[in-house]
């Protein structure tokens, strides 16, 4: 069994202007979700799926979850035990600074 939400609006790219701006495109979709959470299916708002078991997003984002899913390669992968970062004495201060500015 599965559920269609239908009307979602999902992210389809971007355009970066010259003044450095950027513009998300969006589009609407219908997904269709099985019982346990798992998407199945994604097409276009522009085709039909069933009325039954569907549920109208009107156009809402959908987002990710916003979990903390990072890793450390230097840590996670290789085995390595934790260790805490050591202040550099020696870094670029003032060109950092030249950079963000």
């Amino acid at each position: 069994m599965s559920t269609w939400l239908r009307n979602v609006r999902l992210e389809i790219g971007e355009t970066t202007y010259e003044d450095g701006s950027i513009q998300t495109k969006t589009d609407l979709f219908h997904i269709q979700v099985a019982n346990e959470g798992v998407i199945q299916t994604i097409i276009p708002a522009t085709e039909n799926v069933p009325n039954t078991d569907a549920m109208d997003m009107e156009g809402k984002l959908a987002l990710p979850a916003f979990k903390e899913m990072h890793n450390h390669l230097d840590k996670t992968y290789l085995s390595l035990g934790w260790r805490a970062c050591r202040p550099v004495k020696n870094f670029p201060r003032d060109w950092l600074l030249k950079q963000l500015s």
